[in-house]
């Protein structure tokens, strides 16, 4: 198949040709059957996941600090909402805190765009109206 599976990036001082950290970045693309980008990971050992519908449509995101977007869509294969759930990367193993995990769910009716915004401190509600 003759698809992306590996990117090289290289990073240099371009006044002194010295190399910017280690001088390079390396991600990986990891495929479905259906030739659909699954995962990713670049050198530092980040990943990003990704699920699809039997449609062939992004379901369910991942990125690589393990937050989380799910997406609905209606029949003419739109938008309808997404679901956000994020994770505090705040945690500190010397505090016993509850992490902040943080709801952003986006609904796209016509004219208009309600996004609800919701963690264990507060729930926010915007409504968006378009002309």
């Amino acid at each position: 198949m003759d698809r992306r599976i590996r990117t090289e990036t290289e990073f240099f001082d371009s006044t002194t040709q010295w190399p910017i950290g280690d001088g390079q970045s390396i991600t990986e693309f990891y495929y479905s059957d259906a030739s659909q980008v699954v995962r990713t990971k670049n050198d530092n050992s980040n990943e990003t996941f990704t699920v699809y519908d039997t449609a062939h449509r992004v379901s369910i995101g991942t990125d690589a600090k393990s937050n989380i977007s799910t997406y609905a869509y209606d029949a003419n294969n739109n938008v309808l909402q997404v679901d956000e759930i994020e994770k505090s990367d705040q945690g500190n193993p010397n505090f016993s805190r509850q992490p902040i995990n943080m709801t952003t769910s986006i609904v796209v009716l016509r004219a208009s765009i309600i996004l609800l915004i919701r963690s264990n401190t507060r729930t926010t509600l915007a409504i968006i109206i378009c002309f």
